[in-house]
């Protein structure tokens, strides 16, 4: 009988797939070589550039995008304002698992690519009044924030879920609901995993005449 529980989604793709380091059997770190030079600048995804008029629409992008992993065009669907923010926050969590001497080499090679060396993720998520403007402030920092997002999305993913067949998958919405402002909405996202199905609240803001995910 499936069961029917909230769970934090975006926790699970921006905070809680770290966790799945600590999960995995550890392995020994190699001998760290000079990072990489930082990357260009990066060019609009046709994601972005596409025009979202409805919440629902953006909801069923972001469904395709989440269930085929294609972490481009499912940052490219979240808004401005926040997707500095999340980068920022994904970033931090990569940098301080990264700190780890048993850490999974391939979070320290994404760190020293494209964090900032001088970057300490435990002051900024423990040290500072507010940890969501320093994550915004640092999200501003990375080079090519969609392509460092997919990468360290997909990494994570892999990490947390070395078995694609049980990985989360989005079937559906049961509610979609306009806020009174008109600018903002609100829905429950259904998600199906082998255990059973999950939901969980995705919330939608209007941008510049185009809907987004917000994530708020």
């Amino acid at each position: 009988m499936p069961t029917n529980r909230r769970t934090p989604t975006v926790l699970i793709l921006f905070f809680g797939l770290v966790a799945a380091a600590g999960l995995l059997p550890a392995q020994a770190q190699t001998d760290a070589a000079d990072p990489p030079p930082p990357p260009p600048p990066e060019t609009e995804t046709e994601a972005a550039s596409t025009p979202r008029d409805t919440p629902q629409a953006v909801f069923d992008a972001a469904q395709s995008a989440f269930n085929a992993r294609d972490w481009n065009a499912f940052v490219a669907l979240v808004s401005p304002p926040r997707r500095d923010q999340l980068v920022g926050q994904t970033a931090l969590v990569l940098a301080n698992a990264a700190q780890d001497p048993e850490a999974d080499p391939r979070m320290i090679e994404l760190a020293q690519r494209y964090v900032p060396r001088d970057v300490d993720p435990m002051q900024l998520m423990l040290g500072s009044d507010d940890p969501k403007a320093e994550a915004e402030r640092l999200g501003k920092r990375i080079g090519r924030p969609a392509e460092f997002y997919a990468a360290a999305t997909k990494l994570f993913f892999d990490l947390q879920y070395p078995d694609p067949d049980t990985a989360p998958q989005i079937t559906g919405l049961t509610e979609l609901a306009l806020g009174e402002d008109g600018r903002s909405a609100t829905s429950q996202v259904v998600l199906r995993r082998p255990n059973g199905e999950a939901q969980d609240t995705w919330t939608y803001e209007l941008h510049d005449g185009q809907w987004y995910l917000s994530m708020r």
